[in-house]
């Protein structure tokens, strides 16, 4: 609920005069009758139709310059954009142009019958969907823009109540309240969303069913390609360790191993798998056979 606050007090005020950067977008999961749409609808009301725009995401990423500039025109300088069901596939041709919208670079535009122009007026993303959608091709930097909430209860058809949405309106000015309420919490957090453990079961969810488990494996490990500063050194841990860790974590976790040799496994670490720099650890040799760099915060005990 305090993402959803936080989320919602986003539009309190125009995003070019919040003064930071928020490079979120939400993600509101579930199957249908659990309440999602019923929430967007009252939100709408409560901020008014002239704040919520609901450009789809295959419009806003089409491959076609001005067919993109002109679904552009009408999500500028809105509060919100909201989108309906979306595919992977709508995303990992155009996630460099998602992440600009997310953003909120400045885009070009163009309305019908006018100039091309450029704004940064860009509205929050929200999405409504049904279940995530997954892709191999989903990197971090995008899942790092995600809120996920799971709307977890649904209700049968026979036992909804029609007349919420209309009670609900009713109650506007209390909404609008809780949402300013979300607004003092993000000034108060420094406009950074709280950790969430339930965001990060979801996030880990998606790369699971995405393929990609070894991100998750390196996640839980510890490790990371860079360091956080420069003087951080780097951990030297051979190939063979690294691939019997991944072994034995894929037995436990009861995951399906996606390399089936430590050189396939190589490749994917430096090179090769997840396009031409890899997942970015640099590979070296030594006396004691080929070695990756890795950083963590934590003592490494297992490396050479």
């Amino acid at each position: 609920m305090r993402t959803l606050q936080m989320f919602f007090g986003l539009g309190v005020l125009p995003r070019t005069m919040i003064g930071h950067s928020v490079e979120k977008m939400l993600w509101m999961v579930g199957s249908g009758g659990n309440g999602k749409s019923t929430c967007l609808d009252v939100l709408e009301h409560v901020y008014g139709e002239g704040l919520f725009s609901h450009a789809s995401l295959p419009t806003l990423l089409d491959g076609n310059v001005l067919n993109r500039m002109l679904g552009t025109s009408p999500i500028i300088g809105r509060r919100y954009n909201r989108c309906d069901e979306i595919q992977m596939s709508d995303i990992t041709k155009k996630t460099d142009l998602l992440k600009r919208l997310c953003s909120a670079d400045h885009v070009e535009y163009r309305r019908i019958k006018g100039n091309a122009s450029s704004s940064n007026e860009i509205p929050f993303f929200v999405f409504s969907m049904n279940r995530m959608p997954s892709s191999r091709s989903t990197d971090e930097a995008l899942l790092r823009r995600l809120l996920i909430v799971r709307f977890k209860y649904s209700v049968r058809s026979e036992d909804m109540d029609t007349g919420l949405y209309s009670r609900l309106c009713k109650e506007s000015s209390g909404i609008w309240n809780w949402c300013l309420e979300g607004y003092r919490k993000l000034v108060e957090y420094g406009f950074k969303f709280p950790r969430s453990k339930d965001n990060e079961v979801e996030q880990r969810k998606m790369m699971m069913a995405s393929g990609q488990q070894m991100e998750v494996w390196l996640q839980d490990e510890g490790m990371s390609p860079a360091g956080r500063t420069r003087l951080q050194n780097p951990y030297r841990v051979l190939l063979n360790t690294l691939w019997d860790r991944y072994k034995d974590w894929c037995e436990r976790n009861d995951v399906d191993i996606d390399v089936d040799t430590p050189r396939a496994m190589a490749q994917m670490m430096g090179g090769g798998a997840r396009g031409a720099r890899g997942l970015g650890y640099v590979k070296k040799r030594c006396s004691a056979g080929v070695f990756f760099e890795v950083y963590s915060d934590k003592k490494i005990e297992f490396g050479v």
